[in-house]
């Protein structure tokens, strides 16, 4: 029996989109390559959207938004299926299944 394990300190987490939970259950995130889309469906039914760049270090994704007059406060934490924030630990999105 051979075993062979890798880890190259990086998670993948282009093109997949992950759904909020709880206080974030109107806003969906969708990673494509090395651009992200941040979705917000307020009560109106209008929806607001963040585009930004993003990179990830180890399990931690940080954003540049492409807009001046934007800034995302809060850096996110990869764990398996959900995105903590990075501040509290707080289960903010889960992966959407495909």
């Amino acid at each position: 029996m051979a075993l062979i394990f890798s880890c190259s300190g990086v998670t993948d987490i282009k093109n997949t989109e992950w759904i909020g939970v709880e206080k974030d259950k109107n806003t969906s995130i969708a990673f494509n390559d090395s651009t992200c889309e941040i979705y917000k469906v307020f009560e109106t039914g209008c929806i607001d959207t963040i585009r930004a760049s993003f990179s990830v270090s180890e399990d931690t994704i940080s954003f540049v938004p492409f807009s001046e007059y934007v800034t995302v406060g809060s850096k996110l934490i990869i764990d398996g299926n959900t995105l903590k924030e990075s501040k509290s630990g707080t289960v903010v999105f889960k992966h959407k299944a495909q």
